[in-house]
């Protein structure tokens, strides 16, 4: 039987929440951005003011790092506005967690 500690089940979504926040960055790439704290509660509406072409961006920098089988625009399109208005760094790192079985 395969166990995986708590520990590593925390390292693990450390380490996609801290990819997905350096896909941000890479994907706004404005100084403001770089200087900005970041963690998995961090609100991609909010917190960042993340635009439409934006979050266009991240999405296509998430897809080429862990693949086609995100299907980002599907998954989005089965919230509702609320849960778009309220999406999280932890949220896309789960997503990427949920598609890629990382986590």
């Amino acid at each position: 039987m395969n166990m995986v500690s708590t520990a590593q089940q925390e390292n693990t979504g450390n380490a996609l929440v801290n990819d997905v926040i350096a896909l941000v960055r890479a994907a706004i790439n404005e100084d403001w951005i770089h200087d900005m704290e970041m963690d998995a509660d961090t609100s991609l509406n909010r917190d960042l003011e993340i635009e439409s072409m934006d979050f266009v961006a991240i999405a296509n920098l998430m897809q080429q790092q862990y693949g086609d089988s995100l299907d980002i625009a599907g998954w989005l399109s089965g919230k509702d506005i609320k849960q778009l208005v309220n999406l999280t760094i932890g949220d896309l790192a789960g997503h990427v967690a949920d598609r890629t079985g990382r986590g």
